[in-house]
């Protein structure tokens, strides 16, 4: 069995959240690409991060619900010619 040169190997799931985590709370992308030192495999680029960002970035974290009613506490508001 011969093994290409061109085989690539998939980055574990937990770097790439931990990657976007980091991130997200605010570390630059060469900081968060030198962060992920700890995981001892080999290192990962700053592009590699932002291509994560560009494709995982845009997923919702939690799913909003829509409001069904609002609460206004002594406020008067006008729709149309009415004062509320």
């Amino acid at each position: 069995m011969v093994i290409s040169r061109l085989e690539r190997n998939r980055t574990s799931t937990i770097v790439v959240m931990y990657s976007l985590y980091l991130y997200f709370l605010g570390l630059s992308l060469p900081n968060t690409s030198k962060a992920l030192v700890i995981f001892r495999d080999e290192k990962r680029s700053y592009v590699s991060v932002w291509n994560w960002i560009q494709r995982f970035g845009e997923f919702p974290i939690y799913k909003r619900k829509r409001v069904t009613a609002f609460i206004i506490y002594e406020t008067v508001i006008q729709v149309g010619n009415q004062h509320f």
